[in-house]
């Protein structure tokens, strides 16, 4: 992934896991479906309304465990906020 930094040494392994799953995810579903969110969003009646792409795109991210980073888990380690600060 061209134009991203590799992560600091000081993020734990668990941590920079994450950060590559958060980069597949950006690559594989979000790039994707920025353009059909702008079509679905321009001809919705209700500017405020989450387009149906968004809904996927938020499905998919539950499906790869990248829903809620910031809830821990029971029995598996939890990303704590300074683990995203530090890039």
């Amino acid at each position: 992934m061209s134009g991203v930094p590799s992560p600091p040494a000081v993020m734990s392994e668990h941590a920079q896991e994450m950060l590559k799953k958060l980069n597949r995810f950006v690559e594989e579903v979000v790039k994707p479906g920025e353009v059909q969110y702008r079509e679905q969003h321009s001809m919705g009646k209700n500017r405020w309304a989450c387009p149906p792409v968004m809904e996927a795109m938020k499905a998919e991210a539950k499906k790869r465990e990248l829903w809620n980073l910031f809830v821990p888990r029971k029995f598996k380690e939890s990303m704590w906020p300074l683990a995203f600060c530090i890039h």
